[in-house]
């Protein structure tokens, strides 16, 4: 975006117009039901798009969310999770073992046997290889991987370590280095395409649901769960850092879905309550403003940090296109425009400064006795620097402006 303003009244509207697009964050858009909606998948990119609930209920979207079609599912049990290779074949799962497969974009969806008799809680196809793994576990206890090479057609299981585990989420980097991860601390890995496994100490015994990898990168992932638990590694699962929430909105909120589309440090998580929370590459997670308080229960950046989208309870979809808005303004605090080159939002802020800019900018930011403290390339869009508590100068070129951080 470029705006280039010559007299005063301009330079307001301007503004105005500049502020009301850093704020679009998330809107919501018709899905045309009411049921809970438990998946999405964007398989290839922002516009076609999949999402699939209770009582059998899947919906697509060519346009990139602007209108959501109901299709023949075939099933009346309850999908609680959906993956697609591609724009045409993908897999549901849910229920009772219940699995369905479209080779045909959804026109067409057959069952399929996983081999579960037990519900499905997981599914995903990595890579372009037919490659995809889903699981389940036994309401008395015991998990079970299935993995297919054939885009669905067929399965076959491997079981996951500890008789009395209960698995319900995973997440694959690639077609041979994967996360399980479920209930009471549950967490394994496989770096072999589910030969074989071993455990993983996240060092938090909490119900996870929801692991992902960060796009591109089979090293690093996050796990979420109850109370806010977020914890991050960087060397495929060997050691984790416990993660925080900055000013939850409810502290015993569970996250239930986790998605890094890039590898800078990008990464939204979403749960109970309407919580959206993104994290900018610090150990803080920030809220989003979802404008709605139903669960959140899946999450999906399927081509880079700034088009996702979020589905949920009684048929909630969600979409931003700037990366969710601004991250990290305090309540009751207002946007502060200083300069054309650049805008600090939330002024006082907490743990460090979050940037503002139209375009890539050369930041240089100094404490009150003039020491440089960092300098960096703000890219466009949103940049957060963590800082310690104080006032600081940040100058982008010839423009200063004076930013407090607080505790």
């Amino acid at each position: 975006m470029s705006v280039g303003c010559r007299h005063t009244a301009a330079v307001i509207g301007c503004l105005v117009l500049f502020s009301s697009l850093l704020f679009a964050g998330w809107s919501a858009q018709t899905s045309g039901v009411m049921t809970d909606l438990t998946s999405v998948s964007f398989p290839e990119g922002t516009q076609v798009g999949y999402a699939v609930g209770n009582e059998g209920v899947i919906l697509k979207t060519t346009d990139g969310g602007g209108t959501w079609v109901q299709q023949t599912s075939g099933t009346g049990s309850g999908l609680y999770a959906v993956s697609f290779q591609n724009n045409s074949t993908g897999c549901a799962v849910g229920k009772s073992g219940t699995a369905i497969r479209t080779t045909d974009g959804g026109a067409t969806w057959d069952t399929v046997s996983v081999g579960a008799a037990t519900s499905l809680y997981a599914v995903q196809f990595v890579g372009t290889g037919g490659i995809g793994y889903a699981c389940t576990h036994e309401p008395t206890g015991g998990s079970t991987l299935y993995k297919t090479t054939d885009a669905g057609a067929s399965w076959q299981s491997a079981a996951l370590p500890g008789s009395g585990e209960q698995a319900n989420c995973l997440s694959f980097a690639s077609e041979s280095i994967g996360f399980v991860a479920g209930l009471r601390g549950y967490a394994v890995k496989t770096i072999d395409g589910a030969t074989n496994f071993g455990y993983m100490s996240p060092g938090v015994v909490r119900d996870f649901f929801g692991v992902g990898f960060v796009n591109n990168d089979a090293s690093t992932a996050y796990v979420v769960g109850d109370s806010l638990t977020i914890v991050k590694t960087a060397d495929t699962g060997t050691t984790w850092v416990r993660m925080s929430v900055n000013s939850p909105p409810d502290s015993a909120a569970a996250l239930l879905s986790v998605c890094a589309p890039v590898s800078v440090g990008t990464a939204y998580a979403v749960g109970a309550g309407g919580l959206i929370v993104k994290n900018l590459g610090t150990t803080f997670w920030y809220p989003q403003v979802s404008g709605v308080t139903d669960r959140l229960l899946s999450v999906c950046f399927p081509n880079g940090n700034d088009t996702g989208y979020v589905v949920g309870a009684a048929g909630v979809i969600l979409k931003t296109t700037d990366g969710g808005g601004v991250v990290g303004v305090g309540a009751g605090k207002e946007l502060v425009v200083k300069r054309p080159a650049f805008t600090i939002a939330s002024n006082p802020t907490r743990h460090g400064i979050m940037l503002l800019s139209d375009a890539d900018v050369n930041v240089v930011v100094f404490d009150a006795a003039g020491r440089t403290v960092t300098g960096r390339v703000a890219a466009k869009g949103g940049s957060f620097l963590p800082l310690r508590a104080g006032a600081y100068f940040v100058r982008a070129g010839a423009q200063t402006v004076r930013a407090v951080v607080t505790d």
